[in-house]
């Protein structure tokens, strides 16, 4: 009896297991015999209101469009009246991309020149300096916070940071990477060709393609070479927080420390990473792949999104050239 129980328990655990690592599947439309998608012209939206899916197909005897379910045409060509507005938001790759950064930002609207020729800062009613001469300026997405390099009037070189703190630096900053949330941040420190008593009969190419990486905790990872790591091998996700990522050849770190293999052929914007790192999903030339091994047809429109705190990726798929379906599974 107890041989009997201890089996159902385990064919209930692996059910329960297989079950949890299927992602639902709904079929959302099927082209008919000599129909095809026309790409580029179709809206998957979905909300907390329901769906909105409008296709365009192309027949053999013109154009049809559906509009959640109800098929119109044949129309012998398209037209913007025919069309739908969509608010689709896809999301094609898993990096973290700031709407906005401080590129072409003039300083001016935020430096102070004082009378005895240094500098200020003013960024919200508040004044940051004086300093003998300003570096760099970075804002965050929503320029709620910024973080910049300084020279002091002893020439030594600090961050300052909207916070008030003031950190001293040791290479001139290149970039800046801020988490999603602005609250946190990643300094690319590279060699400081600026810096007093520099010597160049000593400077060697190691020197001048080493940098290093400065957190807002003030942890300092490197050296590391600038011509195997670019600056797009370090990056935060749109879905682990303040976790950052740095790719070193086949090697992946997380937060600077070793992590896994990056995953063969995969690009930075293939990987998707649950909020803790540790369950994830990569996409392939034909198929999504996760790490609990459950696979889903290569997507024509990836989109994230977020349900009682967890992340999801919804995939639209065109399996069979005729069924157009959705996945959704979280991460």
């Amino acid at each position: 009896m107890k041989n009997y129980l201890l089996a159902f328990t385990s064919v209930l655990l692996f059910s329960v297991i297989s079950y949890s690592q299927t992602p639902s599947k709904e079929n959302l439309y099927t082209l008919q015999s000599g129909e095809s998608m026309v790409y580029g012209e179709n809206c998957f939206n979905f909300s907390d209101n329901g769906k909105e899916i409008f296709i365009v197909i192309h027949g053999n005897d013109g154009y049809y469009t559906i509009n959640n379910g109800v098929r119109k045409g044949p129309f012998k060509e398209m037209n913007e009246s025919l069309l739908k507005p969509c608010n689709q938001n896809s999301s094609s790759c898993s990096v973290f991309e700031p709407n906005g950064n401080s590129e072409g930002i003039s300083f001016d609207e935020y430096l102070k020149t004082n009378d005895d020729g240094t500098s200020s800062i003013v960024f919200k009613g508040k004044e940051y300096g004086p300093f003998m001469a300003l570096q760099s300026f970075q804002f965050n997405s929503s320029k709620s916070f910024f973080v910049a390099s300084a020279i002091e009037k002893d020439m030594s070189k600090k961050l300052i940071v909207s916070t008030g703190k003031v950190v001293p630096i040791d290479g001139m900053v290149s970039r800046v990477y801020f988490s999603p949330d602005g609250s946190q941040y990643l300094i690319k420190l590279g060699f400081d060709y600026t810096a007093q008593n520099i010597d160049p009969t000593k400077i060697n190419m190691d020197q001048l393609m080493s940098f290093s990486l400065v957190t807002s905790e003030g942890n300092k990872f490197g050296p590391f070479n600038s011509e195997k790591i670019t600056e797009s091998d370090i990056w935060y996700t749109q879905t682990t927080g303040n976790h950052w990522f740095l790719r070193n050849g086949d090697d992946l770190l997380l937060d600077g420390k070793p992590f896994m293999k990056m995953p063969e052929n995969a690009n930075r914007c293939d990987v998707w990473f649950s909020a803790d790192c540790k369950r994830y999903a990569v996409t392939s030339y034909d198929k999504v792949k996760f790490s609990d091994n459950t696979i889903v047809p290569y997507p024509i429109i990836t989109t994230l999104f977020y349900k009682d705190g967890k992340a999801y990726l919804r995939l639209i798929t065109l399996e069979n050239e005729k069924d157009i379906n959705l996945y959704t599974k979280a991460l």
